[in-house]
């Protein structure tokens, strides 16, 4: 299903599955996460409330117990670091 457009302190967007349980989180710092066995009813209850927290949701629902998390991307923090102080540094 298609990312949700919505506003985080910590992720970038969410994609979920609810016929599978499967959620691919993309994080503000550019790594990327797979969680598998995440409630359907949370996957389909994100995708019916399009005002929902992005980050609320992340922590409830792919922290819970059960769930599996594999890294797809990693970040180097440092370069991150490095386009921050361009961008915000005066």
């Amino acid at each position: 299903m298609k990312p949700q457009e919505r506003t985080s302190t910590v992720v970038q967007n969410i994609d979920v599955n609810p016929l599978t349980g499967y959620a691919k989180v993309e994080l503000l710092s550019g790594a990327v996460y797979e969680y598998h066995n995440v409630s359907r009813k949370a996957c389909a209850n994100l995708l019916a409330q399009p005002n929902m927290s992005l980050g609320f949701w992340f922590n409830k629902n792919c922290k819970a117990n059960g769930v599996k998390c594999k890294q797809l991307k990693d970040v180097n923090l440092s370069t991150k670091w490095i386009e921050f102080k361009k961008t915000y540094a005066n």
